[in-house]
């Protein structure tokens, strides 16, 4: 018998726990709704007396859990408007709006003004210009035999 209602209890608990765990998502991925600290979620948002009642259900993982799902369900209901500001950018830009212009290529090209652009050389790239400046060494300091580079005498 006692396994019985520790088993009831259990399920009263994964149920509970359910369903403060969508409260928690409903509120946190809602974009009207102000972020809060996990303090004031758990009073305000949760009805708990005291913030520690979250703690009893949820342990500081799951807390980062549901409020990274959150985050990113916050961030997709804010893509079709972040695609409109896009596309006023872009029609803005092709305008003739030098800032536009100049922000559009920020966005899209990765370009920051008065940045220089750095190369990035593959390791067959380096080892052919290292080869190069070693031969050219070789060739200006004959005996220069350390390297391989040697250069036989012309006649």
């Amino acid at each position: 018998m006692p396994d019985l209602k520790s088993t009831k209890r259990e399920q009263k608990r994964d149920v509970l726990k359910a369903k403060k765990r969508q409260v928690l998502i409903e509120y946190l991925s809602d974009p009207d709704n102000e972020p809060l600290p996990r303090c004031r979620l758990a009073t305000q948002v949760l009805k708990y007396h005291q913030h520690s009642g979250m703690y009893v259900l949820f342990s500081p993982a799951e807390l980062d859990q549901i409020e990274a799902e959150a985050l990113d369900l916050r961030r997709r209901r804010f893509a079709l408007a972040l695609m409109r500001v896009d596309d006023g950018l872009l029609r803005r830009a092709a305008e003739g709006d030098p800032q536009a212009a100049k922000l559009a290529y920020m966005k899209f090209e990765n370009w920051m003004p008065g940045e220089r652009r750095q190369v990035d050389l593959t390791s067959d790239v380096k080892i052919a210009v290292f080869r190069e400046l070693l031969e050219e060494i070789a060739d200006a300091n004959r005996g220069f035999e350390d390297l391989g580079f040697e250069k036989a005498d012309k006649e």
